[in-house]
C-alpha cells in the first residue's frame, strides 16, 4: 500500500454519463448552473438581471423571436392573428400596421391546425425581416392579360415591314414548343411581350411578407413586392414550382431571394442593393426576362429527387453553395463555376440523418448543429454536428451529445447558437432549463468541449432565448402567466467589478452583475417594526418560491449581518410580507439610508457531482485496485470568490455537508469585502473510492471559479504486477 496523489487538472469536460471509469479526468456526473471557461475554469454562471414585463395573455400559444433594426435587437411573437413587438432596451412595446397582414397572420383552423411557434418563422435580411406563414399554400392571382388575337410567323424575318401596335405575334421557330415566344411592335422596335389570355403574376397575399420600422417605434407589416411575368408561356416561362406548394422557409444567398417549397428550392433573380432607401425598393422577380435566351441572372428553379420522401425545411450557406436541410436527407446546392446560375446550378445529396424539422439547424465557427430525434416517438433528443468538406466530399457528421445521451429532453423546440461565445443551446417546453453545449478551439484545435445546464427559477417556464452580442435574452412566464425578460451579460468576467461602488446608473443595465436571478436596484425603503422593508420597482415579479436576499453595492452593511445566514460576502436575506406584498429583512435593522446602493435578487445553487475517483496512469484507469481517499484540496482563482459547499454521501453513514468560508479566520483586514481571489478547499474523505459520493454546492451572490482538484489516500494493487 502507498501514499499517493493526483491531480485533476480542470473541470472543463463537463457533463459525461458514461461509466466513471471511462469518464476522462475532466469530466463529472452532473453541472447544474455552471458556466465552461477556457480561461477561468468551471465557473458559477452569471446571475440575470430583471429588466421588465410583457403585457400579453396566453404567451405560450405565441411563436416568439428576436430581430435586429438598425443595430437594436427587438423581442417579438406572432399569433392569435397578431404580431406585436418591444425594445429589448426599455421593453417599450412598438406600434405595427397589420392592416395589409391580417389574412397572411390568421393561425391554421379546423383538423389540421397547429400552433402558432410551428406555423410562423422569421429570417432577416439586410433591409427587414421577412415573416413566413408555412401552412398557407402560395398561389398565382386570377389576374390575366388581354385576350387578343395571336398572328403565327415561323421566323423573325417573317414578321411585316409595317405592323401594327397592338397585334401579337407567335414565333414558333422549330416544331417543339419550348422555342416559341411573342412579340408585338412598340412602336420602334419588335419588344418581346407574354401570351395573351394568360396568367401573369404571383398573389402576394399568400406569400411571405415583410416587417419594416417606419420610424422610431413604428412598424408596418405587408406583402413583399414580386415582379409579374412578362414574357413568355407556362412552357418557356413557367410560375415558379412554389405556387401551389407551402412555402417552408426563407433565405438570401449572393443578393437572391430563395424560397423551399416540398422538394424544391427556387431562388430570384439577383436583386440591386439600394443602400440609400429604406425598406425593400427593388421587386422580388422569379420569372424570366427572355422566353426563348437563358441568361446568368434568371431564377433558379431545381428539385432535390431522392427514394425518399423529401420535404425542404430549411438552408445553411457553406463556402461549396448552400445545405438544404429535410427531414431525412440533407443535400448541397452547389456550382463548379463558383457562382450558381440557371445553367450551372446542381444539386447533391449529403446525408441521410433524421432531423427534427420543428426548428432550423444552426452555424457556429462554419460548423452547423442540428436536433435528431422528437416526441413522441424518441425518449430523448441528440445534437449532430456537421461538418462540410469538398465538392465531392462527404461531410463529416458527429453525434456530440454521445455523452450524454440521455440528458436532452425530446420535447426541444428552440435551438440557439453564439459564435462570440461558442456555445449552443437548446431549451424544452414546459421547462426551465437550458442545456449548453460549450466548446474552444486554439490554433484550430480544440481545447474544451463541455455539457451543463441551467436552471431559472423553479416557478417560471422559458419561452424563448437569443444571444445578442454576447447578451444572453430570457423570456420566461410565471405559473400565473405573467412574462417577463431577463438579461445575462455571458461577457463578463470574474472581477472586482462584480460589486460597483453605487447602482445609480441612469440605464436599464446596471453596472454590478451579482450572482443573482432577477436581481434589480431598489426604488425606496422604510422602516416597519424595526425591519427595512423595501419598494420594487413597478412591475418586479413577487416570485415567492426562492430565497430573496439583498447585497448593497459598498461593504457597509453592520457587521452583525456580515455573516448571517450566508457563508460569504455581505447582505441579508429577506423574507416575503404577504400583508404588504413587500419583501423584508429577516432581521430586525435600519437600511433606509442605503437605498441608491440596494440590490434585490433571488439566489440560485450552483452544483457539481463528482465522479468516482480512480487512480490513473497513462491515461489508464485501474478500476480494480483498492483506493482509500484521504482527502480531496479544491482549487479556486479568479477574481472574488464566494464560498462553497460539500456534501459527502457515505454508505452507512447520514449525509455530511460541511460549508467553508472563503478566507480564514483573522486572514483579512477590517472593513473590507471578506473574499478573496484564491482559495484552496480541502475536504477530508477518509472512504474507499467506492463507497462516498461528493457534491460542490454553492448558494452565495457571489462568483465562484473552480479550477483544478487534488486527491491524496492511500493505494494497493492488491498483488497484481501491472506493467
Amino acid at each position: 500500500m502507498a501514499n499517493i496523489s493526483q491531480q485533476v487538472p480542470n473541470f472543463l469536460g463537463g457533463v459525461s454519463q458514461a461509466s466513471d471509469v471511462q469518464k476522462s479526468p475532466n469530466q463529472v456526473d452532473e453541472i447544474i448552473n455552471g458556466y465552461t471557461d477556457s480561461t477561468y475554469g468551471l465557473l458559477k454562471r452569471p446571475g440575470a438581471q430583471w429588466l421588465y414585463n410583457l403585457d400579453i395573455d396566453n404567451p405560450e400559444d405565441y411563436y416568439w423571436f428576436t430581430v435586429n433594426s438598425f443595430e437594436l435587437p427587438y423581442i417579438g411573437c406572432i399569433g392569435n392573428n397578431t404580431i406585436r413587438l418591444w425594445s429589448t432596451i426599455d421593453g417599450t412595446e412598438q406600434t405595427i400596421d397589420t392592416t395589409l397582414a391580417s389574412d397572411y397572420l390568421d393561425s391554421t383552423t379546423g383538423r389540421f391546425a397547429v400552433p402558432p411557434y410551428e406555423q410562423f418563422q422569421i429570417f432577416t435580411v439586410e433591409k427587414g425581416t421577412i415573416i413566413l406563414n408555412n401552412r398557407v399554400k402560395a398561389k398565382k392571382s386570377t389576374d390575366k392579360t388581354a385576350d387578343v388575337t395571336v398572328e403565327k410567323v415561323s421566323t423573325y424575318a417573317d414578321l411585316p415591314s409595317e405592323p401594327s401596335g397592338s397585334q401579337v405575334y407567335l414565333i414558333k421557330n422549330t416544331p417543339i414548343k419550348e422555342d416559341n415566344y411573342y412579340v408585338q411592335w412598340d412602336g420602334s422596335a419588335w419588344e418581346e411581350v407574354l401570351e395573351p389570355d394568360s396568367f401573369y403574376k404571383l398573389d402576394a397575399s399568400t406569400l411571405p411578407h415583410g416587417l419594416i420600422q417606419t420610424a422610431p417605434g413604428q412598424w408596418a407589416i405587408g406583402p413583399l413586392a414580386y415582379s409579374d411575368r412578362t414574357v413568355g408561356n407556362n412552357k418557356t416561362n413557367p410560375f415558379p414550382s412554389f405556387v401551389g406548394l407551402k412555402i417552408t422557409s426563407v433565405f438570401a444567398y449572393m443578393n437572391r431571394i430563395g424560397f423551399l417549397a416540398g422538394s424544391n428550392v427556387i431562388m430570384s433573380q439577383p436583386l440591386i442593393p439600394v443602400n440609400d432607401s429604406p425598406g425593400q425598393v427593388q421587386a422580388i422577380n422569379f420569372f424570366g426576362e427572355s422566353a426563348f435566351t437563358v441568361s446568368d441572372a434568371d431564377p433558379v428553379d431545381l428539385s432535390c429527387s431522392s427514394v425518399r420522401e423529401v420535404v425542404l425545411f430549411s438552408t445553411q450557406p457553406t463556402r461549396q453553395g448552400i445545405i438544404l436541410f429535410a427531414s431525412n436527407e440533407q443535400f448541397l446546392l452547389y456550382s463548379t463555376d463558383q457562382v450558381i446560375t440557371p445553367t450551372s446550378a446542381m444539386v447533391r445529396s449529403l446525408s441521410t440523418w433524421e432531423i427534427n424539422s420543428a426548428f432550423p439547424p444552426v452555424e457556429l465557427d462554419s460548423e452547423y448543429f442540428f436536433v435528431s430525434g422528437r416526441a413522441p416517438l424518441n425518449q430523448h433528443s441528440r445534437l449532430i454536428r456537421m461538418v462540410v468538406r469538398g465538392m465531392e466530399e462527404d461531410p463529416i457528421c458527429t453525434d456530440v451529445s454521445k455523452p450524454v445521451s440521455e440528458w436532452i429532453p425530446s420535447k426541444v423546440f428552440q435551438l440557439v447558437s453564439s459564435t462570440q461565445e461558442q456555445f449552443v443551446s437548446i431549451i424544452e417546453r414546459d421547462s426551465n432549463l437550458i442545456y449548453f453545449f460549450r466548446y474552444f478551439k486554439q490554433d484550430g484545435e480544440l481545447v474544451m468541449k463541455a455539457w451543463f445546464k441551467w436552471k431559472v427559477d423553479t416557478a417560471t417556464t422559458i419561452l424563448h432565448h437569443a444571444v445578442v452580442n454576447g447578451n444572453l435574452y430570457i423570456v420566461s412566464k410565471t405559473s400565473d402567466d405573467l412574462v417577463h425578460v431577463t438579461f445575462v451579460q455571458l461577457t463578463t468576467g470574474v472581477s472586482e467589478k462584480i460589486l460597483d461602488n453605487s447602482i445609480n446608473n441612469p440605464s436599464q443595465f446596471l453596472d454590478i452583475k451579482p450572482n443573482l436571478d432577477y436581481y434589480s436596484k431598489v426604488e425606496s425603503a422604510e422602516l416597519v417594526n424595526g425591519k427595512t422593508q423595501v419598494t420594487m420597482p413597478s412591475g418586479y415579479p413577487g416570485i415567492t418560491t426562492g430565497q430573496p436576499f439583498l447585497i448593497l453595492a459598498e461593504n457597509d452593511l453592520p457587521k452583525s449581518l456580515l455573516y448571517q445566514n450566508i457563508e460569504a460576502g455581505f447582505g441579508s436575506p429577506l423574507e416575503w410580507n404577504e400583508l404588504k406584498s413587500k419583501y423584508e429583512t429577516i432581521s430586525k435593522i435600519d437600511l433606509t439610508d442605503k437605498v441608491n446602493k440596494m440590490v434585490v435578487g433571488f439566489l440560485y445553487r450552483f452544483e457539481v457531482d463528482l465522479p468516482t475517483l480512480y487512480y490513473r496512469q497513462d491515461n489508464q484507469t485501474d478500476y480494480s485496485a483498492r483506493l482509500n481517499v484521504a482527502r480531496c484540496k479544491f482549487q479556486c482563482s479568479a477574481g472574488l470568490q464566494g464560498a462553497l459547499s460539500f456534501v459527502l454521501k457515505a454508505e452507512g453513514y447520514s449525509d455530511f455537508t460541511s460549508t467553508y468560508e472563503v478566507t480564514l479566520a483573522d486572514s483579512y483586514d477590517a472593513d473590507v469585502i471578506p473574499l478573496v481571489r484564491t482559495r484552496v478547499f480541502e475536504v477530508p474523505i477518509n472512504k474507499l473510492n467506492r463507497y462516498y459520493t461528493l457534491k460542490a454546492i454553492s448558494d452565495s451572490p457571489f462568483p465562484l471559479a473552480m479550477n483544478s482538484m487534488t486527491w491524496e489516500g492511500n493505494y494497493s494493487p492488491r498483488f497484481y504486477r501491472r506493467l
